[in-house]
């Protein structure tokens, strides 16, 4: 087994909306995970899913955090100079506007570009 570093968005649902009509969170999370090489791309996708989200905010409405898709992949080289780590392990994360989020969508080598206001 290898060591990636997979990047993926999520984007947040506000009930009621943010004051800004159209506009919508986004958040960046990059993670470690040690897997086969043909296998990470399913297990990135199955932790991701697993960490969407939705509780109440302070002003009484939702928030539902969603996973939108994934947005690169890379291989550690070497990485079995580690030896064995307990994966998946979180190490960046950032929230970005909706400008940012299409950004790194459009230069994304793995997703898949879906109709942008299909969510």
């Amino acid at each position: 087994m290898d060591l990636f570093s997979v990047s993926a968005l999520f984007v947040c649902e506000n009930v009621p909306a943010l004051p800004n009509e159209g506009e919508r969170l986004w958040e960046e999370q990059i993670v470690c995970l040690s897997c086969f090489e043909d296998e990470v791309l399913e297990r990135a996708a199955r932790y991701f899913q697993s960490q969407e989200v939705e509780y109440e905010t302070t002003d009484g409405g939702k928030a539902k955090w969603k996973f939108y898709g994934v947005i690169d992949i890379y291989h550690i080289p070497e990485s079995k100079k580690f030896g064995k780590i307990d994966t998946p392990v979180e190490f960046f994360s950032r929230l970005l506007t909706d400008r940012q989020a299409k950004e790194l969508c459009r230069n994304s080598k793995v997703l898949k570009m879906r109709k942008w206001n299909a969510d």
